[in-house]
């Protein structure tokens, strides 16, 4: 019983705006490019008419994670819902070169705009256009 309670519990967890926001960017800066995938909603990864789409977001975020930066902490300053639509504003530290004499560090903030589809929050394709 108590197990059955802690696995419903992640799941939960996992489904929240600020959660999903904080994976997609992580994901984004470390190139992985499957992680963010699973994150964006079916309808912006799969298409007819453009079977390369996904292999272009693939690329996409492997050239991103070339920029060698490393997230150090991330907290979620706001967050906005409206129904089935959420922005999650990142307080995102990176590091460039980390733990080399030429180590930089800065801060920024980043919107992540999510969409629910299917009962569960996603990357809204419009964060790559």
């Amino acid at each position: 019983m108590l197990g059955s309670l802690l696995l419903l519990f992640a799941a939960c967890s996992r489904d929240k705006p600020e959660t999903v926001a904080k994976d997609f960017v992580e994901a984004m800066t470390t190139g992985d490019a499957e992680t963010v995938l699973k994150l964006l909603p079916k309808e912006a990864t799969s298409d007819p008419r453009d079977p390369q789409r996904a292999n272009r977001l693939r690329a996409f975020v492997q050239i991103r994670r070339l920029a060698g930066e490393q997230v150090l902490r991330m907290d979620a300053k706001e967050v906005k819902s409206d129904g089935d639509r959420a922005t999650v504003h990142l307080v995102v530290e990176f590091v460039l070169n980390r733990g080399a004499v030429t180590e930089k560090r800065h801060s920024e903030n980043v919107p992540v705009i999510l969409i629910r589809r299917d009962g569960r929050w996603t990357v809204s394709p419009e964060m790559f256009y």
